[in-house]
């Protein structure tokens, strides 16, 4: 990252992260998970956690959602479905220390985890993964984005 570097082990964030949400949308009650799903539905940001690095540097970490791609009426209920299959994904992946198929930016200051959480809704095919963006020296911001799997094909295609 070109801001700050981070003393934080990428698989430890993302693990961390994973619990989070994990805490945040699954280990609370449904009413309190949806108020924060409301929240980030509608483009605001959320305070999410608060972290330390191995030298003792502090980031806050914020929550977003870009569902600008997803296919068809996100509600709640799905949402949450392509989260659980998403972390799924991200956990069998950490587990199996596989590799975490990161994509990032030119500028160095957003990075994708390309672990898709895949979910059929209204006989469509939508797919969430997740993000890591630093905002600034302090901030970093943890963002689920639905991707569009056809644009997605199509890119892979045209690079062949």
């Amino acid at each position: 990252m070109t801001q700050r570097d981070i003393e934080l082990d990428t698989r430890e964030l993302l693990t961390l992260s994973l619990k989070m949400l994990n805490n945040v949308f699954f280990a609370v009650s449904r009413d309190d998970a949806k108020r924060l799903y409301q929240t980030i539905a509608g483009g605001e940001q959320a305070p999410f956690m608060t972290f330390e690095t191995h030298s003792g540097a502090t980031f806050a970490c914020r929550l977003a959602l870009d569902s600008s791609d997803y296919d068809g009426r996100l509600n709640f209920s799905a949402f949450r479905g392509a989260l659980a299959a998403h972390l799924n994904q991200v956990s069998k992946a950490l587990k199996n220390e596989e590799p975490l198929n990161l994509f990032s930016n030119d500028e160095g200051n957003e990075t994708i985890f390309h672990h898709p959480g895949i979910i059929q809704a209204e006989g469509r095919t939508n797919m969430l993964v997740s993000g890591l963006e630093q905002q600034d020296a302090e901030t970093l911001c943890i963002r689920l984005l639905f991707l569009d799997p056809e644009k997605l094909a199509e890119a892979a295609a045209s690079r062949l």
